[in-house]
């Protein structure tokens, strides 16, 4: 029998996509982005071929577990690990945000095999992309990690997730599932005992959104963001 712990808290999708030489010209030109005429002959939702990731704002993150007491939020907060995102060192990108506008307490959801009985709060490990980088976007959650039986698993955890390397990272969180299973971290090390990861699964529903856009120039040890208005119509979440 499986378990479920309700996700609170705001929302958010962030994509990072490479520009040509003309769509960085025609922001740099406009200092606007309009969602219904994209940029180029692209829309802006398919520049995401950097990055796209769905996961809570952390410092927003509340949960619920029906029916269960005794759980204390700030101890799992303090447990998570974080995954230093590193930018590209050469080229323009469009960075877009959208952040879930919604009266509903409940946006998401974790599933675990365990019933809520067996489920012990010290081995959960929030997983948390740190996305500094991306013109300081904020950290979200994008699930959990549950450690059986060895919580001190965590800072073995947390050191590979800062060894990973920049061309591996963006399609570690895709692999990551399937390389669990198979007993080891994606381009990484076999695994000092079991671990296995949640993610955050969205509800099913269309949310009004608020939009962030950012043009990101990289040079090297260099990087320079530019804020894009963003022009807009009713658009939701996919």
């Amino acid at each position: 029998m499986s378990s479920i712990i309700l996700a609170l808290g705001q929302p958010m999708r962030i994509s990072a996509g490479y520009l040509s030489a003309e769509e960085k010209g025609e922001l740099l030109l406009k200092e606007e982005v309009r969602l219904d005429e994209g940029v180029g002959k692209r829309s802006v939702f398919e520049i995401n071929d950097l990055l796209e990731e769905y996961g809570l704002v952390f410092e927003t993150l509340d949960l619920e577990a029906p029916g269960f007491l005794g759980f204390d939020l700030e101890a799992i907060k303090r447990q998570a690990v974080y995954f230093p995102l590193e930018r590209p060192r050469k080229g323009s990108f469009l960075i877009l945000k959208r952040f879930a506008l919604t009266g509903e307490e409940v946006v998401g959801k974790f599933i675990f095999p365990q019933t809520l009985r067996d489920l012990h709060w010290e081995s959960l490990v929030p997983l948390v992309l740190d996305l500094e980088d991306f013109c300081g976007s904020e950290p979200i959650m994008v699930g959990f990690f549950y450690l059986y039986k060895a919580p001190e698993h965590r800072e073995w955890l947390a050191q590979e997730l800062r060894k990973v390397s920049p061309k591996h990272q963006l399609r570690f969180i895709r692999e990551l599932e399937a390389s669990l299973v198979a007993g080891r971290l994606p381009h990484g090390p076999d695994l000092p005992g079991k671990i296995t990861f949640h993610p955050l699964l969205p509800l099913e529903a269309d949310f009004e959104e608020r939009f962030e856009a950012f043009l990101m120039e990289a040079r090297g040890a260099e990087v320079e963001c530019h804020t894009l208005e963003v022009v807009t119509e009713s658009v939701y979440l996919e």
